[in-house]
């Protein structure tokens, strides 16, 4: 956002690629649902 004349001070992530964390507090875990995950290794074998 440099090129806009706006500073960054902090980034939140809200999602690793197609696993959005949603409400997910720091430090929490959730399991992933196989259907997502076999979705997700689909998508990484095509490239």
């Amino acid at each position: 956002l440099e090129h806009l004349g706006l500073q960054v001070s902090r980034l939140i992530r809200v999602a690793y690629g197609p696993i959005e964390l949603g409400d997910l507090e720091p430090r929490d875990a959730d399991e992933v649902p196989d259907g997502v995950v076999a979705s997700l290794r689909k998508s990484l074998a095509r490239g």
